[in-house]
Formats: C-alpha cells, structure tokens, sequence
C-alpha cells in the first residue's frame, strides 16, 4: 500500500469489519449519521486530532511503542511515514484491538498486542521511541512516564501528542526535570473545544540520556 492513502483503506478496512459484525444499513446510516451530527462541536478538535497523528508520525524513528492505540490509524500513519522501523501498538481494550490487529495486513512493519502496558508481567522489550496519543490526560499520567522509561534505549525518546488537560503539560514539565530527561520539543498545534473546555493540542518530546 502506497503511504499516500492510508485512510482509504483504513476506512475500507473499519467497513468491511462492521459489516462481517453482521452491521445492517439502517444500523450503518444511524451510526454515522449520528457521528456526523457532532461534527460542528467538534470539527476544530477532529481536525488537530487529524494534525497530531500526522505530526507524531513524521517524528518518529527506530522500534516504536505506541501506547493506548486504539483504531490503530496513528500507528498505522507511523508504520507508513517511512521512518520508523517496527511500529508495535498495544491497547487494553479487547474489542478495539480485534479491528486494530486486522491493520498489520497493511504494513509489514507493523503489530498489535492485546495488554496492559503498566503490567509488569507483560515483556514489551526495548523501544526507541514510546508514544502516547490522547492516553495521558485521562489518567495520572506518572505511572505511563514512569514505566516508558523502563522500555526505552539509551538516548530513546517519549512523545507525548494530546491536549493540555489536567494540567498535563506543566506535568511533563515536572517530570522531564524531575528525571533529567531532555526536552527536545514542546509545540502547540492549535486549540480546541473538547472535554467541555478550550485546550491547547500539542506535542511533547522528550530524550533520555545515551
């Protein structure tokens, strides 16, 4: 697949699967029908939403993690973009890693495990960058950092791509200093309305020592 249409066949691929669910075309119009009426509250965050993926794809390199994965598009973008080498997603929820897992046919250097990335049982490996996509607002994000840092190679990088809610950005502030890691980035893409308030979406790069 050519690195230019990622989302046609991301969307082909979310299609068929609804429609080996047993999805109806009722159930299909209502489904999207009833996404699409939000699109006026949440057309300035989608966008950014749409920008980050793209931005974090162009930054990373090497074995990549990417945490909390999801639909598995943004890996999907980083497996793509050309610079990164292996592109392992892991996502907790079962049912989401079932459609996440049929993208690997997509990419070649692309995988997706089914875990709890904070498990100390689960062997993850060693990564060159770890990525965190709208993951670390909804949570304390200390434990995730604490715990990217144990999988990461010397001179590895943490990318932190969200929006600045629950003080998130002033805590990868704290922590970069706290551990002495190196602050390569921090750039802020826009703004939006999400989670009932304007937040700034941006990026956060940090590099731990080699």
């Amino acid at each position: 697949m050519s690195p230019e249409n990622p989302l046609d066949a991301f969307y082909s691929e979310a299609l068929e699967y609804f429609r080996e669910l047993g999805g109806s075309e009722e159930e299909f119009r209502w489904f999207v029908g009833a996404r699409l009426a939000w699109f006026g509250i949440y057309r300035e965050e989608v966008r950014l939403r749409l920008k980050l993926a793209r931005e974090v794809a162009g930054r990373t390199s090497g074995k990549v993690l990417d945490v909390g994965s999801g639909s598995g598009y943004p890996a999907l973008l980083m497996a793509l973009s050309g610079n990164a080498g292996e592109v392992v997603g892991i996502e907790l929820d079962r049912h989401i890693f079932e459609f996440s897992k049929r993208l690997e046919k997509l990419a070649k250097n692309l995988r997706f495990l089914n875990g709890d990335f904070l498990s100390r049982e689960l062997k993850l490996g060693s990564f060159d960058t770890v990525v965190f996509s709208h993951i670390l607002h909804d949570f304390d994000p200390l434990p995730f950092l604490e715990r990217a840092l144990d999988v990461l190679k010397p001179g590895g990088r943490i990318i932190v791509a969200d929006f600045d809610l629950n003080g998130l950005r002033e805590t990868l502030k704290r922590f970069a200093r706290e551990k002495r890691v190196k602050l390569l980035e921090n750039l802020t893409l826009g703004e939006a309305h999400t989670h009932r308030q304007r937040a700034e979406a941006f990026i956060f790069v940090m590099e731990v020592p080699k």
